[in-house]
């Protein structure tokens, strides 16, 4: 497994951030790196490279504040934050592209 710290831009396929709960869409919002824009079309997502990088200096950031809350499992990192939604829980995930 990767550590977040040595994931450049390119590698990431989409982002996610939302409210905890599903990650349909319904409660946040999908970014596609342009490499996967015709993946973003079809599943009716913003392609945003801006989004992927913020998405990812956040991560890189708070892994060198708080290593211990980003979780990296497989091609994804997430956030780990178990609070609900009302209490300002919130999803966050990067996808990396498929190795």
């Amino acid at each position: 497994m990767k550590n977040i710290q040595d994931v450049v831009v390119d590698e990431i396929k989409k982002v996610y951030n939302g409210r905890a709960g599903c990650m349909c869409g319904c409660r946040g919002r999908y970014s596609y790196h342009p490499n996967a824009a015709e993946e973003a079309e079809k599943d009716n997502c913003a392609v945003s490279l801006l989004a992927v990088k913020r998405q990812l200096g956040r991560f890189q950031k708070l892994a060198e504040e708080a290593p211990e809350v980003i979780v990296g499992e497989d091609n994804i990192f997430y956030i780990d934050d178990d609070r609900p939604a009302e209490e300002g829980g919130k999803n966050s995930v990067i996808y990396l592209i498929d190795s």
